[in-house]
C-alpha cells in the first residue's frame, strides 16, 4: 500500500500535467480525492467496530481501490482519470486507519511498539520511490525519464493489487464489538479531543506542498527524478529512525508537549523550503519529515487510542483520519494549488508555515481547556 503511495506522491502529478491538467486543477483533484477519503473512513470504521473485526471492511476497501485504478492503465482522458482517482480515494482512504486499528489490537499490551510496526509502511514508501526512480533513470534514456509520470500508473496499480491479496490473508484480531453508538460519540465530542484534531488538521494541511507539488517544485528548481527520489528518501530515513525510537520517546514526553515541538519544527521546515533555491539543499531539508510527520503520526495515534474506548477504536482512528488527513488535506491541497499558481514554491511554502502557526495557536486553546477541566 505505502509503496504505491510513495510513487503516487512523487510522480503521479507529472502524469496529470502531461494530460493537460493545470496546477490548480491537480490541487483540486487531490483535494476531491482527499474529501472522499475523509468521508469514507468513519463509515468503514463504524462497520468494523460493529463487526468486532476489521478484516472484511479492509478487503472490500482494498477491492474498490484496486478496481478503480485499473482503467487508468489505458485511458488518457483527463475527465475519466479524475473520476477514477476520486473513486479510488473512497476505498484507499480506509486502508491505513483500518490497518492501524488492527495493529493496535494485536499490540494490546504494548501499544508503545506501534511506531516500530508502522515503520514497515515508511520503508515500503521509500522502496517504492527509490525503486521506481532507479528503474526510470538507470538506463539514461531521456525518453524513458520523460515518461516517469505515465509509468507511475502501472506501478501504483500493482501495489494496490498486492494490498488486496495481503488483506485476504490477514488473521482475525479479537476485540469487543461496539454495541452502543454513544460509547463512540461521547468520546469523540470531548473538547480537548476536538482541539487536538483541529491542530492536526492545520498541521497536515501544511504538508500539502510536499505531498502534491513536490515533483513540480523540484522541477522548477532544476531537479530531475533522481532529486525527487532523494527528497522522498530523506523523509523516509528520518521517519524510520523516529518510529524505531518511538517507544523511548513516548516514555519521556506527553502528547501536548510533543505536539508543540512538532509544530515548531514544521514552521522551521516550511520557512526553509520557501527560501531554498538549490534542489539538493531542498531535498536534504526534507529530512525534517521524520519529525513533522513521523513523530506526529506516532504521538497522535497513541493519543487517539487513549481517548477512545477499545470497542470504538476503528471509529476513533477513522474519525482522526477523516478530520486530520481528510479535511486538513482538502484544505491544504486546494490552498497549495492556488498558491503555486500565484507565486510558485516560495508562496506555497509560506502559506504552509502560516498553517503551522495556526496549529500552535490551537494548542494554546487546548492547554486552556485542559487546565479548566482539570484533565491530564
Amino acid at each position: 500500500m505505502f509503496t504505491g503511495v510513495g510513487v503516487m506522491v512523487g510522480f503521479l502529478p507529472l502524469h496529470l500535467t502531461a494530460l493537460g491538467l493545470s496546477a490548480p486543477v491537480i490541487g483540486a483533484l487531490f483535494a476531491g480525492r482527499t474529501a472522499l477519503s475523509s468521508m469514507g473512513p468513519p463509515l468503514w470504521g463504524l462497520w468494523a467496530d460493529r463487526l468486532g473485526d476489521a478484516r472484511l471492511p479492509l478487503v472490500v476497501a482494498s477491492s474498490i481501490s484496486a478496481l478503480a485504478f485499473l482503467p487508468l492503465l489505458w485511458t488518457e482522458n483527463p475527465t475519466v482519470t479524475m473520476a477514477l482517482m476520486l473513486l479510488q480515494g473512497f476505498g484507499g482512504g480506509a486502508l491505513a486507519p483500518l490497518t492501524d486499528s488492527m495493529t493496535l489490537g494485536v499490540l494490546k499490551h504494548a501499544p508503545e511498539k506501534f511506531g516500530r510496526v508502522r515503520m514497515a509502511g515508511t520503508l515500503a514508501f521509500g522502496v517504492g520511490v527509490l525503486g521506481f526512480s532507479l528503474v526510470v533513470t538507470s538506463t539514461g534514456d531521456p525518453a524513458l525519464m520523460s515518461r516517469a509520470g505515465s509509468l507511475s500508473v502501472p506501478a501504483i496499480f500493482s501495489t494496490l493489487v498486492l494490498t488486496l491479496i495481503v488483506s485476504l490473508g490477514l488473521p482475525r484480531v479479537e476485540r469487543p464489538r461496539l454495541v452502543r453508538m454513544e460509547t463512540a460519540t461521547t468520546a469523540i465530542r470531548q473538547a480537548p479531543f476536538l482541539l487536538l484534531l483541529l491542530a492536526g488538521a492545520f498541521h497536515w494541511a501544511a504538508h500539502a506542498p510536499v505531498t502534491v507539488m513536490l515533483g513540480l517544485h523540484l522541477r522548477d528548481l532544476g531537479g530531475g527524478p533522481s532529486v525527487v527520489a532523494a527528497a522522498l528518501c530523506a523523509q523516509v530515513v528520518t521517519e524510520v529512525a523516529i518510529m524505531y525510537f518511538a517507544p523511548r520517546l513516548l516514555s519521556v514526553m506527553n502528547a501536548p508537549t510533543a505536539l508543540v515541538g512538532i509544530f515548531v519544527a514544521g514552521l522551521v521546515r516550511w520557512t526553509a523550503n520557501a527560501l531554498l533555491t538549490s534542489p539538493v539543499a531542498f531535498a536534504a531539508m526534507q529530512a525534517a519529515h521524520g519529525v513533522t510527520f513521523g513523530l506526529y503520526y506516532v504521538v497522535s495515534v497513541r493519543a487517539v487510542q487513549q481517548a477512545i474506548p477499545e470497542e470504538a477504536r476503528s471509529t476513533g482512528q477513522t474519525v482522526f483520519f477523516a478530520v486530520v488527513f481528510g479535511l486538513g488535506g482538502v484544505f491544504g491541497t486546494l490552498l497549495t494549488g492556488e498558491m503555486y499558481e500565484a507565486g510558485k514554491g516560495p508562496l506555497m511554502f509560506a502559506a504552509a508555515a502560516a498553517l503551522d502557526v495556526a496549529a500552535l495557536v490551537t494548542m494554546l486553546f487546548y492547554s486552556r481547556v485542559v487546565r479548566r477541566r482539570g484533565a491530564p
